[in-house]
């Protein structure tokens, strides 16, 4: 239906870096109208809005490349790109956000958690922290703050080791079809800064598209 894949190709809108010289038709049924990049291929969210004009694609694919290389340990002779660490998720942006589009979470132990990232907080109890809740919209964990940072710099240790152990469920429908799910259960390893807080409360989360 027309309808059904126009709405797809509307979620591409606003995604920050190719140039797509195909112009979106005047169509009211394009979720992101003019905006629309009509590509399906795997670098769609890299591409400009479709109607950004020239002078502005000259400050997209300047930031664009900011976007997608990587930073350095200071000091450097990259001095624009530098200041990297002593921790972090990942040394650029598309690192986590792949090609601008959503990251993927890890499907095994040894698969990659670079695109996934794991949040860390603990229960409001005592009348500052939920001010702060109510403030920030969180209570960090105390010696990891509210994200789990797993990469760092020469000379300096990871926070943790993020990973997600899988156990199957199965079950049947009315009909008789058997089904299986797949549950995600996240642990850390390698806590290199202490024990976690007793209460601490952990998710992770994917990438999301730019």
């Amino acid at each position: 239906m027309k309808l059904a894949k126009t709405l797809l190709l509307g979620g591409l809108i606003l995604s920050p870096v190719a140039h797509s010289t195909e112009q979106a038709p005047t169509d009211k049924q394009l979720s992101g109208g003019a905006t629309t990049v009509l590509d399906k291929s795997s670098n769609a969210f890299s591409l400009p809005a479709n109607n950004l004009s020239i002078l502005r694609r000259d400050n997209f694919f300047i930031g664009n490349a900011f976007f997608k290389q990587p930073w350095v340990i200071a000091p450097s002779s990259t001095s624009a790109r530098d200041g990297l660490g002593p921790l972090f998720n990942s040394n650029s942006c598309q690192g986590c956000h792949v090609k601008d589009g959503k990251g993927h979470p890890p499907l095994s132990r040894e698969d990659s958690f670079l695109s996934t990232l794991v949040r860390v907080s603990i229960p409001a109890e005592t009348a500052e922290q939920k001010a702060q809740l109510t403030t920030t919209g969180v209570v960090p964990e105390p010696s990891y703050g509210d994200q789990i940072q797993p990469n760092a710099i020469l000379g300096v240790k990871g926070e943790a080791t993020p990973r997600f152990d899988y156990t199957e469920i199965k079950g049947q429908f009315k009909d008789g079809e058997t089904y299986t799910l797949v549950k995600p259960i996240l642990k850390l390893d390698n806590l290199n800064y202490g024990a976690l807080h007793p209460q601490v409360q952990m998710s992770a989360r994917v990438a999301p598209v730019m």
